[in-house]
C-alpha cells in the first residue's frame, strides 16, 4: 500500500486517466483491476485501523485525529503525540514552509516503513540518520527543478509551433519557386512563338520583291474596326480626360507606404467639405521629406513589395484544398507536427533509408498508418495538375503528394520499420528463451523443492488415509493451489500451508529459502510457448519481406526509371545497399536464436516430465505459473506468521512497560 500511495502521489492517477483515452480494452481491464484492488486494500486498512466494522474516512483529518486519540489514550505515547501536534502548530501554512511539510511527510513515511519491516522493535539507535541541511537543500533543489520543468514544457510547446510555422513557410517558398519557373517557361514559349516585330519584316520584304497592284474598279466597303481597337480608342479618350483633371501632387524620391482608404467619386464631391480644397498650399506647409523618412518602404524594390503583398494576401484569403477524410487528415497533420521534418527532409530520409537517424521508430510505425491509397494519390495529382502548383493542398494532402513521387514508398517504409525494430525484437525473444531455459534448469535441479513436495505428499497421505484419494504416490503441481483450502480446526484464519511453514521453521530447515533458487520462475511464468513461436514466425516473415523487396528492386530497376523526378533523388537512394547489409548481418544471428529455442524446448520437456506432466499440452506460463503462485502463497503465510509473532512480542513489551510504570507511580504516591 505504501508503494502504491507513493506512485499515486507522483501523479500516477493522471497518467492512468490519459492512458484510458487510448481505447485499449486490455489496458482498461488492467486499470479497473488496479482500482478495484486499491479500493479493497483501503477499505481493509480503514476497518482494521478503526477497530470497528465501519471504516474511517482517511481523507477526513477529524476522523483520523479521533481514532488516534482513542488509540493513544491512557498510553505512554500520548504525551509524544501531543508534543508532535504542538510543534506542528508552530509551522505556518504559507509557501515558504512547504518544504518543511514535505520533509515531515517523507520522514514519517520512512519511519513507518522501518518500524513495519525491521525485526527488532527495541529502538536504541536512530533508525534513520538524517542530515537536515542536506535534506532541506535537496527539497529546495526539487522546487527549482519543478519550476524549470514547467518552463521547459512551455518552451517546448512554443518551439513546436515555430517549427510548424517554418515548415509552412518552406512549403510556400517551394510553391513560389515553382510558380517562378512556370512563369519563365511560359514567357519563353510565348516569345518563341510570336516574333517581336512581324510588321516591319513583312513590309520590307513586300516592298522590295512584290510590284504594286492596281486596285479593282469596284471595291467592297471596308470592314468595321475590331472591337478591341474601338475599346482602346474609347479608353484612350477617357485616360486623356482624366490626365487633364489629375491633381498636381508632388512625387517622392522613394516609394512610400500605402494608405488603404476608400475614395469618394468626383461627382459626389459637390456640396461637401471636400469641395474647393487647395492642396498645393497644404503641401507647402507639410514637411514632405520628414513624411518620406517616416513612411518609406525601407528601400524595398517594387517586385519584392508585390511579392510580400501577394504572400500576405494568400495568408489572409487562401483556402487550402483537401480530398482526404477530415479525421484522417487531422491525425496525419498531428503526426507530421511531432515528426518536425519538412516534406523534403522526409523524402530524403526515406530514400537514404534513414541514413542519419532522423526518423524515430515510433514515427515510422505511425507513418505506416497513413499510407496513401491509389485513389487519394490520383485525386491529389489531379488537383496539382489543375492549379499548376501543390501549394493549394493542405498539409496532409501535400505530404501525400510528395511521397507519391518516391518509388516503392510503401515497400521502403515497411523495410525501414523492420530494420529499425529487428534488433530489439530479437533481443526480447532471446531473453525470453534464456529465461525459460534457466527456469527449467533451476526447477529440475532444486533439492529444496523436492523436499517440500515430499513433505506435502506425506501430510496429504496422512490426511487422506482410508479415503478414496489416499495412498497416493504423487500429485500434480496444480494440487498445490488446494493447500490453502484445508482450514485449521483450531483457528479459522489458518490453513494447511501455515502449518507446513511452521513445521519447516521448527525443524530449522532451509526449505523456505526456496525463493532464492527459483527467482527465474517468476519471469518465466509470464511467457507462453505460443507467444514465442508467433514472434519467431513474425521475425522469419519479416526477413522474407526484406529479401523479396531486395530481389524486386534489383530486377525492377528498369521499370522504375520513370518514377524518379531528377538525378539527385537517384543519387541519395540507398535502398539496395541497406537491405543487403541488413540481410548479411542477421543471417547467423537468427539461426543461432532458432538453435536456442530448440535447446529451450528440450530442457523444458525434461523438466515437465520430471513432475509427471505432459510436455505437449503444457506451456511455460502454465507450468511455472503454478510454481510461482505457490511460492508467493508460501511467502505470504510466512509473513503472516512472522507479523503475528511480532505483534505478540510488542504486546508483551507494552504490558511490561505499563506494569513498570504503574509500580513507579504507586511508589511515587506512597512517598508523597
Amino acid at each position: 500500500m505504501h508503494l502504491r500511495f507513493e506512485l499515486l502521489m507522483l501523479g500516477l492517477h493522471n497518467i492512468l486517466e490519459q492512458l484510458r483515452a487510448t481505447s485499449s480494452t486490455v489496458l482498461d481491464d488492467h486499470f479497473d483491476l488496479f482500482e478495484m484492488i486499491r479500493q479493497e486494500d483501503e477499505q481493509h486498512f480503514t476497518r482494521s485501523d478503526s477497530g470497528t466494522s465501519t471504516p474511517i474516512d482517511v481523507e477526513n483529518p477529524t476522523d483520523m485525529i479521533d481514532i488516534l486519540m482513542e488509540r493513544l489514550n491512557n498510553t505512554i505515547a500520548m504525551p509524544h503525540f501531543i508534543s508532535i501536534l504542538q510543534h506542528l502548530m508552530l509551522l505556518s501554512s504559507d509557501h515558504k514552509n512547504i518544504n518543511i511539510w514535505r520533509l515531515l511527510d517523507i520522514v514519517l513515511q520512512q519511519l513507518v516503513l522501518h518500524v513495519k519491516m525491521d525485526v527488532c522493535t527495541d529502538i536504541q539507535e536512530p533508525i534513520v540518520s538524517i542530515d537536515m541541511n542536506n535534506v532541506l537543500s535537496r527539497l529546495h533543489t526539487q522546487n527549482e527543478y519543478d519550476n524549470l520543468e514547467r518552463i521547459y514544457n512551455e518552451l517546448e510547446e512554443e518551439l513546436r509551433k515555430e517549427r510548424m510555422h517554418v515548415i509552412e513557410l518552406q512549403n510556400r517558398l517551394a510553391d513560389y519557386d515553382l510558380r517562378s519557373i512556370y512563369s519563365r517557361t511560359s514567357a519563353d514559349s510565348t516569345d518563341s512563338t510570336f516574333p517581336s516585330d512581324p510588321c516591319q519584316s513583312s513590309s520590307s520584304s513586300t516592298s522590295s520583291s512584290v510590284p504594286p497592284i492596281c486596285p479593282p474598279s469596284q471595291l467592297p466597303p471596308p470592314p468595321p474596326p475590331p472591337s478591341s481597337l474601338l475599346q482602346l480608342s474609347i479608353n484612350g479618350d477617357r485616360v486623356l480626360t482624366e490626365t487633364i483633371d489629375m491633381k498636381k501632387i508632388p512625387k517622392s524620391r522613394i516609394q512610400l507606404k500605402t494608405l488603404n482608404w476608400i475614395i469618394i467619386p468626383k461627382e459626389r464631391i459637390i456640396g461637401t467639405i471636400w469641395e474647393n480644397i487647395d492642396e498645393e498650399k497644404l503641401y507647402q506647409q507639410l514637411d514632405l521629406e520628414d513624411i518620406t523618412q517616416n513612411f518609406s518602404l525601407n528601400k524595398v524594390s517594387i517586385d519584392e513589395t508585390e511579392s510580400i503583398n501577394e504572400t500576405l494576401r494568400r495568408q489572409r484569403t487562401e483556402t487550402f484544398i483537401s480530398i482526404i477524410e477530415p479525421r484522417r487528415a487531422q491525425n496525419c497533420t498531428i503526426m507530421l507536427s511531432k515528426l518536425r521534418l519538412s516534406n523534403k527532409q522526409i523524402k530524403h530520409a526515406i530514400l537514404s533509408m534513414d541514413q542519419y537517424g532522423e526518423l524515430p521508430r515510433d514515427m515510422i510505425e505511425q507513418m505506416l498508418k497513413f499510407l496513401p491509397t491509389k485513389e487519394e494519390i490520383s485525386k491529389v495529382c489531379e488537383i496539382v495538375n489543375k492549379y499548376k502548383t501543390p501549394g493549394v493542398l493542405s498539409v496532409a494532402d501535400r505530404f501525400f503528394y510528395e511521397i507519391s513521387n518516391i518509388p516503392r514508398y510503401e515497400e521502403r517504409l515497411r523495410c525501414l520499420h523492420i530494420i529499425s525494430t529487428y534488433h530489439e525484437r530479437i533481443d526480447d525473444v532471446t531473453n525470453t528463451i534464456k529465461t525459460v531455459t534457466n527456469a527449467s534448469i533451476a526447477v529440475t535441479n532444486s533439492k529444496r523443492l523436492r523436499q517440500l513436495l515430499r513433505m506435502i505428499l506425506a501430510l496429504g497421505n496422512f490426511l487422506n488415509n482410508g479415503k478414496r484419494n489416499g495412498n497416493a504416490y504423487g500429485f500434480t503441481l496444480a494440487s498445490l493451489r488446494l493447500l490453502i483450502d484445508v482450514r485449521n480446526s483450531l483457528r479459522s484464519d489458518r490453513n494447511l500451508l501455515h502449518y507446513i511453514v511452521e513445521q519447516i521453521e521448527n525443524k530449522k530447515s532451509d526449505v523456505l529459502r526456496l525463493k532464492r533458487d527459483l527467482e527465474s520462475v517468476y519471469q518465466a511464468a509470464r511467457h507462453s510457448r505460443k507467444e514465442i513461436e508467433q514472434e519467431l514466425c513474425a521475425l522469419r516473415k519479416s526477413i522474407t519481406v526484406v529479401t523479396e523487396a531486395l530481389n524486386g528492386n534489383e530486377t525492377g530497376n528498369d521499370d522504375d526509371d520513370d518514377a524518379w523526378n531528377n538525378e539527385c533523388d537517384r543519387n541519395v537512394d540507398r535502398f539496395s545497399e541497406v537491405l543487403k547489409n541488413f540481410l548479411n548481418s542477421i543471417e547467423n544471428n537468427f539461426a543461432q536464436v532458432e538453435r536456442q529455442y530448440g535447446d529451450m524446448n528440450t530442457k523444458f520437456r525434461v523438466c515437465v516430465r520430471l513432475f509427471a506432466e505432459e510436455p505437449r499440452t503444457t506451456s511455460p506460463d502454465d507450468f511455472f505459473g503454478v510454481i510461482s503462485k505457490f511460492l508467493t502463497a508460501l511467502i505470504e503465510c510466512h509473513q503472516q506468521i512472522w507479523e503475528e509473532r511480532e505483534n505478540l512480542e510488542r504486546l508483551k513489551k507494552q504490558t511490561l512497560a505499563r506494569s513498570i510504570l504503574s509500580k513507579k507511580c504507586k511508589l511515587f504516591h506512597s512517598k508523597i
